[in-house]
C-alpha cells in the first residue's frame, strides 16, 4: 500500500501548455512498476491524457513527475484539432489485463468550457506494456456509436493470453453496451 498525494501532482510533464488548475485524475491502473492516471480533456492546459509515474516502492509520492504513456507524441494534439488515428484524445479510465496489456477507450472528444468537441472517432486500444508498443487499434463504427460522449470506462475479461478478450464499454449517453473481443 501507498499514498500518493494527488491534491499536489505536479504534472511537469516533457512539454506541452499545462494549466495546473485543469488536471483532474479520473482514472488509474496499476501495472508491476508503473502507476497509469487518466487525465481527460475535460478543460484546456491538458497537454497528456494518459500519463504514469514510476512506482518504486516508495509509501508516500509527493508531487510525482508524470510521463505521457506510451509517448507524448501518441497524446499531442496539433493546433488545429484534425483527427489523427495516432493520437489519443481523452481517455477516462484505463485498465490493465493478467496479460501485462494495458486497455484503454479513447473518447475521441476534448470538452472545453462545456463544450464537446468530438475531434475522431472513439476508439479502443490495446498497448503491450512490456514493449509499450500499441498492437491494437479498433476504431468503434459510426453506426455503433455516432460519438464518444458517453464513453468513459472500460472493463476486460481475459480468458488467456493470446487473443481470447473481451472489452466491455457502456455507453452512458445512449444506453447501450458495447462488446468488443480482441480475437476481431
Amino acid at each position: 500500500m501507498f499514498l500518493l498525494s494527488l491534491s499536489f501532482v505536479s504534472c511537469s510533464l516533457e512539454k506541452g501548455n499545462l494549466i495546473q488548475k485543469n488536471v483532474v485524475p479520473q482514472g488509474f491502473a496499476v501495472s508491476k512498476d508503473k502507476l497509469f492516471i487518466a487525465v481527460p480533456r475535460r478543460n484546456i492546459g491538458i497537454p497528456s491524457t494518459l500519463n504514469y509515474i514510476k512506482l518504486d516502492g516508495r509509501e508516500f509520492y509527493e508531487n510525482p513527475k508524470l510521463y505521457s504513456y506510451p509517448n507524448y507524441e501518441t497524446n499531442e494534439l496539433n493546433p488545429s484539432n484534425e483527427a489523427n488515428a495516432n493520437k489519443i484524445i481523452s481517455v477516462y479510465r484505463p485498465r490493465v489485463d493478467e496479460c501485462n496489456r494495458l486497455w484503454l477507450c479513447d473518447s475521441g472528444v476534448i470538452n472545453t468550457s462545456g463544450n464537446a468537441t468530438v475531434l475522431q472517432a472513439p476508439a479502443i486500444f490495446v498497448i503491450d506494456l512490456a514493449t509499450d508498443a500499441i498492437i491494437k487499434r479498433y476504431e468503434i463504427p459510426n453506426h455503433i456509436v455516432r460519438d464518444g460522449l458517453g464513453l468513459a470506462s472500460i472493463t476486460i475479461d481475459t480468458i488467456d493470453c493470446n487473443e481470447n478478450a473481451f472489452a466491455y464499454i457502456p455507453d452512458l449517453l445512449n444506453s447501450q453496451m458495447l462488446i468488443y473481443s480482441l480475437k476481431r
